[in-house]
């Protein structure tokens, strides 16, 4: 197997637990950016919020943001797009407003919130100190016309929160994706492995020519559709039973750099061929 692309995510996999990138990392994704292997970011970020960490790097990447719904070129042009339905929108809102849960609205290149009780500031803070987002307070989501690519409910009860919206929009077209403390609701056709399958095709680069990092439920699809998929030590147990394998180390042990100096060893990385599109 001759590797292309090696596509990351960021959160508990390039980035440590100060949400830093190593030094040992930055100088291993080096090293596969001068084998001539294409170097993807694929998070479930917004691409502002993913900004800081790309210049961390300092290297050219592709990215796939929003959990897929937003591909962007090297050179920072939009490569394709999905967005919510603004009925979809109305829906979600509607679900977490019985729940009395605050919902995350992105714009272009801040995040948009209602919060009424002290509990969704400390949510909305937590996720801000996690990823650096700008947060514009509002008193009413109507006044929101733009499309988004995706909204996410935090509250704690993350369980309360699918089982709701399931039983209320399960045939609404939409997705959704639990973490600790929060649940992304996207369009259907939309995730982290179509997002990556739909930049590589584009680039012309074959899956099966693909690494991929992971460790959180929204990497399944992600790890699934890439030709080799890697989950951390620290990975979400889901994300383990489908990865073909697991690092040793955890992403604040260096897990991923460990894993790519291993693969450069080998001699795995190289140029995709000549007939495959700059982007």
């Amino acid at each position: 197997m001759s590797i292309h692309l090696l596509a990351i995510d960021l959160d508990g996999t390039t980035l440590n637990q100060r949400g830093t990138v190593s030094a040992r990392t930055k100088n291993t994704l080096a090293q596969v950016a001068a084998t001539g292997a294409v170097i993807a970011l694929c998070s479930g970020r917004s691409n502002t919020t993913m900004a800081p960490a790309k210049q961390s790097i300092g290297l050219e990447t592709l990215q796939v943001a929003f959990n897929g719904s937003l591909g962007i070129g090297i050179h920072g042009e939009t490569l394709f797009k999905e967005t919510l339905a603004q009925d979809q929108v109305a829906a979600v809102l509607k679900v977490a407003e019985q729940l009395g849960a605050v919902v995350n609205y992105y714009g272009e290149s801040v995040i948009y919130a209602a919060p009424t009780t002290d509990e969704h500031i400390i949510l909305i803070n937590k996720l801000r100190a996690k990823v650096g987002a700008e947060f514009v307070f509002i008193s009413d989501y109507s006044t929101l016309p733009m499309a988004t690519p995706k909204l996410m409910i935090l509250d704690v009860h993350v369980d309360k929160v699918v089982a709701a919206l399931n039983a209320q929009l399960g045939d609404s077209g939409l997705h959704f994706v639990p973490d600790d403390y929060f649940v992304e609701c996207l369009p259907a056709n939309v995730n982290k492995g179509v997002g990556f399958a739909k930049l590589c095709k584009l680039a012309g680069i074959q899956l099966e020519n693909t690494v991929a990092f992971g460790d959180g439920i929204n990497d399944i699809e992600f790890l699934q559709t890439a030709g080799l998929g890697i989950a951390m030590a620290n990975a979400k147990l889901e994300l383990k039973k489908v990865a073909k394998r697991v690092t040793q180390f955890s992403n604040d042990e260096d897990g991923l750099a460990i894993e790519l100096e291993a693969l450069l060893a080998q001699g795995m990385f190289g140029p995709p061929p000549t007939h495959a599109v700059e982007l």
